[in-house]
């Protein structure tokens, strides 16, 4: 007969393959969802601190829009210019910053040098309601020639299709007529037409 005790420590809360991290993040987003739920956001205060931020002057309303202009092929094979405009990425980050209870992430999922393109996610998760939106998005790391970027402008490129994944998951995860009224507002004061101007 053995005087030795074996002990056997069981953790009921994680899963035995499961790493500290990953217990720890759990917990870490959990606790921001109860602190979200005890001091909920109030959208009246928050449409106004949007607009008030984007419309701070005309620098920071024209940082808040994107335009570029995309040829479309016709049916008669003609190529029509058309102009594509919307909130750019600094008015995603002011309505999330704006809005509140939320997580916003974005990274580099994938770069193959092969097939020349990095895929780039974000990931807006609104911790009161617990929604959560991602958004993916490809860019070419190619010159129009055919030939591989830089590694430096391979990383660049991945930063901006970050930006743009970020953008989308946030525009998608906040109700549109939350930040619109910004958005019409910094079109306003960079066509000149707002009376601060």
């Amino acid at each position: 007969m053995s005087d030795r005790t074996e002990i056997t420590v069981v953790e009921p809360d994680r899963a035995p393959d499961e790493s500290m991290a990953v217990a720890l993040s759990k917990a870490e987003i959990d606790q921001q969802i109860a602190t979200a739920r005890t001091y909920p956001r109030k959208i009246k205060n928050v449409m106004a601190a949007i607009t008030s931020l984007v419309t701070l002057d005309e620098e920071t309303a024209q940082e808040c829009l994107y335009a570029l202009v995309r040829r479309k092929k016709m049916a008669n094979d003609e190529e029509e210019n058309k102009p594509i405009e919307g909130p750019s990425i600094r008015l995603a980050e002011v309505a999330a910053q704006m809005y509140g209870n939320c997580r916003i992430d974005a990274r580099v999922v994938h770069v193959d040098r092969t097939e020349k393109f990095v895929e780039a996610e974000g990931l807006f998760h609104d911790l009161e309601t617990n929604m959560a939106s991602r958004a993916t998005v490809r860019r070419r790391i190619s010159t129009k020639h055919g030939r591989l970027f830089s590694e430096d402008m391979i990383v660049v490129t991945g930063n901006a299709a970050c930006s743009i994944a970020k953008r989308n998951a946030i525009l998608a995860g906040i109700p549109r007529g939350i930040y619109r009224p910004a958005y019409q507002a910094a079109r306003a004061i960079v066509a000149g037409t707002a009376e601060t101007l």
